[in-house]
């Protein structure tokens, strides 16, 4: 039994070590990415430290991204989405907005207009709270309305996946208004149950990664 966890052991460090982490597409629960200090890097992460926590999948007809959820080492929750067919490609960094933050933010009028499909309206940030610094503009116009989208609460790299298959995943529609830069949007998801989830996301170019680190 001793010498079988050994060797077990000694199998695992050797599978570890063979792990060379050359992209966020190759990210795994448990590894770690640090980030440079880019000014299209909100503040607060500019040159820390996250831990990947969980994968999941978002399906759109335009193909499948990945939703990789990090962890400061504070203990706030942040999201990074990628293309998981490009190594070279942006990311989006993700932050989630409470309600009562997103009504101090934006004129709570302009805001439910992005419901309207006869609007598409501008919104106008009239507050940046210091827990957001970096993560907004100052000005969006809706490029989306009404979109569908599938979640899959997996990681799904290895499937060819079909928007017409009942394949576990959770249908939900969106919304997202983009920035003068196009680095800033605001995206807004409404699912089947009526939550409703909105974050600011920024997208950074991949050089923006200063390392990646596999997970123990």
């Amino acid at each position: 039994m001793i010498l079988r966890k050994i060797f077990r052991s000694k199998k695992e460090t050797r599978n570890r070590e063979k792990r060379n982490l050359v992209s966020v597409c190759n990210l795994l629960p448990g590894d770690l990415v640090t980030f440079k200090h880019r000014q299209l890097i909100p503040p607060v992460l500019q040159g820390g430290t996250l831990e990947i926590t969980t994968v999941g999948t978002y399906q759109y007809e335009d193909g499948q991204y990945l939703e990789l959820s990090l962890l400061s080492e504070n203990k706030i929750q942040y999201s990074m989405g990628i293309d998981p067919q490009d190594p070279h490609a942006t990311f989006d960094l993700s932050i989630s907005i409470p309600r009562q933050d997103v009504l101090s933010i934006f004129n709570e009028d302009d805001f439910s207009d992005l419901w309207d499909e006869d609007i598409f309206p501008e919104l106008v940030t009239q507050r940046i709270p210091p827990l957001y610094e970096g993560w907004l503009t100052q000005k969006y116009t809706q490029s989306i309305c009404n979109g569908t989208g599938y979640f899959h609460n997996r990681d799904c790299r290895t499937e060819q996946l079909s928007l017409y298959e009942d394949d576990g995943s959770e249908e939900f529609r969106y919304h997202e208004a983009h920035g003068i830069n196009d680095s800033y949007t605001i995206t807004v998801e409404v699912w089947g149950d009526g939550e409703t989830d909105v974050t600011a996301d920024v997208t950074c170019p991949s050089d923006a990664i200063e390392s990646l680190w596999p997970g123990n």
